[in-house]
């Protein structure tokens, strides 16, 4: 009976905690919010966190550690929404390559090389993309 109330008291725990970390979330702490997903493994709701945050060194860093297809993809698509640097390029090219992700690093290419040409008229380095 003692080891049933302690199961019974771990998952109302992690329950509790994860409410918790939606509460947080909302309020716009997604530091924290993103650190207690990680710790009870919902990667995917930490990195929106880090997403909503809007900290690209950190989202970079979680994908890289997670090693996951669909978080490298969302951090991919969430270093789209910035200027794009040098060092983000060769991210967002990095983890669409990781994911195997061909179609949207297709896209991406596209997109690039349009913004190039509309942009900078830079036809050159457009056609080097496309």
């Amino acid at each position: 009976i003692k080891e049933l109330d302690n199961e019974v008291d771990s998952a109302d725990k992690e329950k509790l905690t994860l409410r918790l970390a939606s509460q947080l979330k909302e309020q716009g702490d997604f530091d924290l919010a993103h650190s207690i997903y990680a710790k009870y493994g919902d990667l995917k709701k930490a990195m929106k966190c880090l997403i909503l945050w809007g900290n690209k060194d950190r989202v970079i860093s979680f994908a890289n550690t997670c090693r996951q297809n669909e978080l490298y993809i969302m951090a991919a698509n969430f270093l789209q929404s910035l200027d794009w640097t040098d060092d983000v390029v060769k991210n967002i090219v990095l983890f669409f390559n990781k994911a195997k992700a061909w179609v949207n690093l297709a896209n991406y290419y596209e997109t690039f090389a349009s913004v190039e040409i509309s942009e900078s008229r830079n036809y050159k380095k457009a056609l080097e993309l496309y």
